[in-house]
């Protein structure tokens, strides 16, 4: 569960020695009018209305800068051609109330490749200058991709808010509240293929956003919508976008019409397949187009020859769209540099079993690959150069070219599909211990995707959805985690009970922090019995689930039960490590605060004097630990009306608490929230309701205006301003 218990009794741990203010997660469904204001000097809207006003209907306008706050993770498509109609269309689409919609509805079932959303990219970089209130472009495949999509909209929205100082709920609450505004904005909603999904998430009939969203679904129940329908690309413009990929430098006319019409007619006209056929022959194919003409038609033959076996791919639309691609990427397959060849296809089999259409991170493909620094870029380059993806820089592949991958090589690389899982669980297992934040976010969607895939295996364990769980609860999003720890128990037939032990263990952990703490105990519980049965009272582990067993008896408010487990760890640590050991500190820490909380005030205020010294000795005067044992010292001073030594110390732990983690930091406000007191205590309610006043602001504006514990601010507040 954890290499070292110290990771359980910092100066974090919850529930011991400061005033915890973030013990219940709550949902805030009220406005948050603080965040609802974004910079302007003048009122814009009038403005912005005018500009969308002129969004041009008759004429395509030329590539621009998008609007300030705008999320668009991707650049304009150099090779983009065509689709005028369409972009007309969405033009005209966007100056009416509707929501609209792009499917590609010749092909029902849903296959992709038609360019649905290179469109809404190409429309984004074309009109988005008119939404004055930016562009947001959210990946839509999963409620999960969709959320971390509105966090970068928070991140945007809310430049000076660091968003995990805000609860994730919060975060959403504040961004839906935004795009309801009436100032025009562009929401794109890409691969969206869950009616529901889109429902809950679309902004209100109200809001000043424009709506458009990229779908395989043909059949939307939602009333009037502008549905527009991508087929395949016309003749001529799979002629211009063929010429234009594979334009040599030095030959004019490389591809004439008829070569190029023949190409196209070859893979049916899709865009996925055309820009593999046009990069080709670009950059690997030195010889005269017609024989790669006569090579794809060989290709074409044997799928022909092949489609016989019936296969669930065979089936899903009239053109299939699979074999036109699976077809280009045979054959870019062979034309790939022969030193390098196998490792690119490997490099690309990796790819493949990760999130689609998502950015691949670098140390991902690093450590499932085993590649160098030197090789995998090197590789990635050549497969760009190739048409696989489209940048080096940031790999991710289409679905429909990771599904062809897939049926090409699995077989071909059986172990491939391990190393990706195990780089998963690695790397979320460092990113988790390093608090790696942005990491973990990178990281997230590919874990989600790996855990999803691997339950159609038998023998699954469910560690993916563990560690799934774990980056989720970093985030502070407790109920997704704790859904993730009960998807991984459920495969308790598949796991070893040392796993089944870690599952249960953090699913008391997600319980906890969401205040559901009979089914945490009972967890803890049905841990700590086996331990103690299978190993000595001083297992690590039997501590550490006795430690936070204590914090849940603390929250209650059964400090005496508390005391109790506390007390024997505080044995198990004095007799195992050393009196002076930190962590045996720690624990003679969360002794005294589960002893002040019975109002033994002096008993504890003499173990925290204890504790203080030998932590300024041990780790200094400004360690996390030793501030946090000198806000205990001042809240039992403080307890037993010493105010003016208490105020001292809580002036002491301020300044330093400010100066590390920031004036909104919980601990800083929890602080300043305790200072209050005591100057209140004292009779100087002008200083104690400013001091008040800023905590409450700030416990609004990340907790929300119905969490606890602003209301008991608030409540704190007006009652110091009565006294005025």
């Amino acid at each position: 569960m954890t290499n070292s218990i110290s990771d359980f009794f910092g100066s974090n741990n919850a529930g011991f020695g400061d005033v915890n203010i973030d013990a219940v997660v709550a949902g805030n469904n009220n406005q948050i009018n603080k965040y609802l204001q974004l910079p302007a000097q003048t009122d814009p809207l009038p403005a912005a209305l005018a500009r969308l006003a002129r969004l041009p209907q008759d004429r395509l306008p030329e590539r621009s800068q998008l609007p300030p706050y705008s999320v668009m993770p991707y650049v304009p498509l150099n090779d983009f051609v065509g689709r005028e109609a369409q972009l007309y269309q969405l033009a005209q689409a966007m100056l009416r109330p509707d929501p609209t919609m792009i499917t590609p509805t010749a092909f029902a079932t849903g296959m992709g490749g038609i360019g649905k959303s290179s469109l809404a990219l190409e429309f984004a970089h074309r009109y988005g200058s008119y939404f004055a209130g930016g562009v947001f472009w959210l990946y839509a495949a999963t409620n999960e991709t969709l959320q971390a999509s509105l966090d970068r909209c928070w991140d945007s929205l809310k430049p000076d808010e660091w968003r995990y100082e805000v609860k994730p709920e919060t975060r959403l609450q504040v961004v839906r509240e935004l795009f309801n505004q009436p100032m025009p904005r562009l929401l794109i909603f890409d691969n969206c293929e869950d009616p529901a999904l889109f429902t809950a998430y679309r902004p209100q009939a109200s809001s000043g956003c424009q709506v458009l969203v990229t779908s395989r679904r043909s059949q939307w129940q939602l009333g009037s919508i502008n549905l527009i329908v991508l087929d395949t690309l016309p003749p001529l413009e799979s002629r211009q976008l063929l010429q234009q990929l594979a334009a040599q430098p030095n030959i004019n006319n490389y591809l004439s019409d008829d070569a190029a019409d023949q190409l196209a007619e070859l893979v049916g006209h899709l865009p996925l397949a055309l820009h593999l056929v046009g990069s080709s022959l670009k950059f690997y194919f030195r010889k005269p187009a017609a024989e790669y003409i006569t090579a794809l038609r060989t290709q074409r033959l044997a799928s022909l020859q092949a489609m016989v076996k019936p296969t669930s791919k065979l089936h899903q639309n009239r053109i299939n769209n699979f074999w036109s691609v699976r077809d280009t990427v045979e054959l870019s397959y062979g034309l790939l540099p022969a030193e390098s060849s196998q490792a690119c296809r490997r490099l690309l089999l990796i790819m493949a079993y990760c999130a689609p259409n998502v950015l691949i991170p670098w140390e991902l493909l690093q450590t499932a690959s085993g590649y160098d620094d030197d090789s995998l870029t090197e590789y990635l380059w050549e497969l760009a150069q190739a048409g696989f993806f489209n940048d080096p820089t940031q790999p991710r592949l289409h679905p429909l070219m990771a599904d062809v991958i897939i049926d090409l090589d699995a077989a071909n690389e059986p172990e491939c599909y391990a190393s990706v899982e195990q780089a998963l669980i690695t790397l979320s297992k460092r990113y988790h211990d390093q608090w790696a934040m942005h990491e973990i976010e990178m990281l997230l969607p590919h874990l989600e995707y790996a855990h999803r895939q691997s339950l159609q295996r038998p023998t699954y364990d469910g560690q993916l959805a563990y560690q799934t769980g774990l980056c989720l609860q970093r985030q502070g999003k407790y109920p997704h985690a704790e859904l993730l720890y009960r998807e991984a128990l459920g495969r308790k037939q598949q796991a070893s009970e040392t796993l089944i032990i870690k599952y249960k263990f953090n699913l008391a952990s997600s319980l906890g922090k969401q205040g559901l703490y009979t089914e945490a105990k009972r967890l803890y519980r049905e841990i700590l019995e086996p331990y103690e049965q299978m190993f000595a009272k001083d297992h690590p582990d039997s501590i550490i689930v006795k430690h936070n067993l204590a914090g849940i008896f603390g929250e209650e408010g059964a400090y005496a039960q508390a005391e109790l487990l506390i007390r024997d760890i505080l044995a198990v640590c004095e007799q195992t490590l050393g009196s002076n050991h930190p962590d045996t500190l720690a624990a003679e820490h969360s002794l005294a605060w589960a002893i002040g909380h019975q109002d033994r005030y002096p008993e504890a205020e003499q173990l925290y004097r204890k504790v203080l010294v030998m932590r300024e000795l041990l780790l200094g005067a400004n360690h996390p630990d030793t501030l946090a044992t000198k806000h205990g010292l001042a809240w039992a001073l403080g307890c037993q009306t010493l105010y003016a030594e208490a105020e001292s110390i809580y002036r002491e732990v301020l300044v330093i608490r400010e100066q590390t983690l920031g004036n909104t930091h919980p601990d800083s406000l929890t602080t300043k929230q305790n200072l209050a007191a005591v100057i209140y205590s004292q009779g100087r309610n002008h200083e104690a309701e400013l001091l008040l006043q800023q905590v409450f602001v700030e416990h609004e504006k990340a907790l929300g205006k119905n969490d606890p514990t602003t209301q008991a601010t608030q409540e704190w507040l007006e009652l110091v301003r009565s006294k005025l």
